[in-house]
C-alpha cells in the first residue's frame, strides 16, 4: 500500500475520531443543529473524510471502502453548498474568494 494512501486512511481515522469527539455519548440531532460551531466541525471532518476517500479511489480504485459514493457525495454536497453560499471559512474570506 503506498504511503498516500495509509496517510490519507490516518486522515479518515483522525476525523471520524474528532467527530465522536465532539458529539460526545449521547448523539441528539437537537443538539447538533442548535451549535453552529459544533455543525462546522462535524461537517469540516465529513469534507476531510469524503476528499481522502477520493484521492484513495483514484489512486488504488481496487481499494474497497463500503458506501464510498455516499462518502464522496455527501462531501461534494457540503462544497457545493458552501460555494452557493460563500460560507466564510479563512480569516472573514469566503471559502469562494480563497479559491481565487
Amino acid at each position: 500500500m503506498e504511503i498516500k494512501v495509509k496517510k490519507w486512511l490516518f486522515d479518515i481515522l483522525t476525523a471520524i475520531e474528532n467527530i465522536e469527539g465532539y458529539i460526545g455519548a449521547e448523539k441528539l440531532f437537537e443538539d447538533y443543529d442548535s451549535n453552529s460551531m459544533l455543525r462546522d466541525a462535524v461537517e469540516r471532518n465529513i469534507e476531510i473524510i469524503g476528499e481522502a476517500v477520493n484521492k484513495i479511489l483514484q489512486l488504488q480504485p481496487e481499494i474497497e471502502i463500503t458506501d464510498s459514493r455516499r462518502i464522496v457525495d455527501a462531501r461534494n454536497k457540503i462544497f457545493t453548498v458552501m460555494m452557493k453560499l460563500k460560507i466564510p471559512r479563512f480569516g472573514g474570506l469566503s471559502f469562494f474568494t480563497c479559491l481565487f
